[in-house]
C-alpha cells in the first residue's frame, strides 16, 4: 500500500445534522478505527463536521458568558430596587413622625417669639435628620443582605443575635462593656427582633441572592463542561488534520514478523 495519501474509509457517509454531538464523535471514532485498520485518510465531510462542532462549542462558551453578564445585571437591579424600597419604607415612617411633632412646636415658637431663629434652626435640623435617615437605612439593608450570613431571613436573625452575644462576651471578658457598647449591642438585638413587615424587602433580597447563587453554581458547572469538551475536541481535531496516512498492511506484516522473532537470547540476558 505504501505511503497512501487520499484514500477514503469504507464508510463515506456524511454525518446527519440530527446526530448532533454524538454523531460527530461517532464519525471521529469511525475515522480513527479506519486509519488503524486500513490506513485511510479522514474524509472532508468528517473534518467539516469537526470544524463546525468546534465552532458550536465556542458559541456555547460565549453564550454562557453573555448569559452570566445578563443575569448579574438582572439580579443587581432587582436587589437595588429592594434596597431603595427598604429605605423609602423607613424614611417615610420618620417623615410621618416629624410631621406630627415639628409643625406644632414650630408654630408655637413663632407665635410666642416672632423674632426667634429657633424655627429655622429646627427646619434645618429636620432636613439633616432626614439625610441621615437615608444613610442609616441604606446601611441597615447592606448589613442584613451583604454582611450577615444565612439563606433565609430567620437564619440571618439568628446570626445577628449570635453576633450580639459574641460581642457582649468578648467585651465583658476584656472589661470593656461600657454604656456605649451596651447600646450598640442592644441595637443589634432590636434589629434582629424587627417584625417581618419591617423586613419585607430584606427578605425578598435574601431570596434573590439565594436564587442567584444557585444559578451561578449551575453556570460554573456548564462552563467547566464546555471547557473540557473544547480541550478534548482540540486533541481530536488535531488528529483529524493529519493527511499522511499509516499503511495498515505494512503494520500488520511487521507485527506478524515480530511475533515470530527468536527472543531466547534476550530472555537469558534478563
Amino acid at each position: 500500500m505504501g505511503n497512501v495519501v487520499g484514500m477514503r474509509c469504507a464508510s463515506n457517509e456524511r454525518p446527519s445534522p440530527r446526530t448532533g454531538v454524538r454523531g460527530v464523535w461517532g464519525a471521529v471514532i469511525a475515522a480513527s478505527l479506519c486509519a488503524l485498520a486500513s490506513g485511510c485518510v479522514t474524509t472532508a465531510a468528517v473534518k467539516d463536521a469537526s470544524t463546525k462542532h468546534a465552532n458550536n462549542l465556542a458559541g456555547i462558551q460565549q453564550a454562557v458568558a453573555e448569559y452570566r453578564r445578563n443575569l448579574d445585571t438582572y439580579y443587581d437591579r432587582l436587589i437595588r430596587q429592594q434596597r431603595e424600597a427598604h429605605v423609602a419604607l423607613h424614611v417615610d415612617e420618620a417623615v410621618k413622625e416629624m410631621a406630627e411633632e415639628q409643625p406644632t412646636s414650630i408654630a408655637r415658637e413663632m407665635l410666642d417669639k416672632p423674632t426667634s431663629q429657633k424655627p429655622a434652626t429646627d427646619l434645618i435640623q429636620t432636613g439633616a435628620e432626614l439625610a441621615d435617615a437615608f444613610t442609616f437605612w441604606g446601611d441597615n439593608f447592606d448589613r442584613w443582605v451583604e454582611k450577615t450570613k444565612g439563606d433565609t431571613l430567620e437564619a440571618r436573625r439568628q446570626s445577628l443575635l449570635e453576633r450580639a452575644d459574641e460581642l457582649e462576651k468578648g467585651l465583658t471578658a476584656k472589661n470593656q462593656l461600657d454604656d456605649a457598647a451596651r447600646r450598640s449591642i442592644k441595637k443589634i438585638r432590636d434589629d434582629a427582633s424587627k417584625s417581618d413587615d419591617a423586613l419585607t424587602y430584606i427578605a425578598v433580597a435574601i431570596e434573590l441572592k439565594k436564587q442567584r447563587r444557585i444559578l451561578d453554581t449551575q453556570l460554573d458547572l456548564l462552563a467547566a463542561q464546555v471547557t473540557t469538551m473544547q480541550a478534548f475536541h482540540a486533541a481530536i481535531d488535531q488528529y483529524l488534520s493529519i493527511n499522511a496516512t499509516i499503511d495498515g498492511g505494512k503494520i500488520a506484516e511487521a507485527a506478524a514478523a515480530g511475533s515470530k522473532a527468536n527472543t531466547e537470547g534476550i530472555q537469558r540476558a534478563r
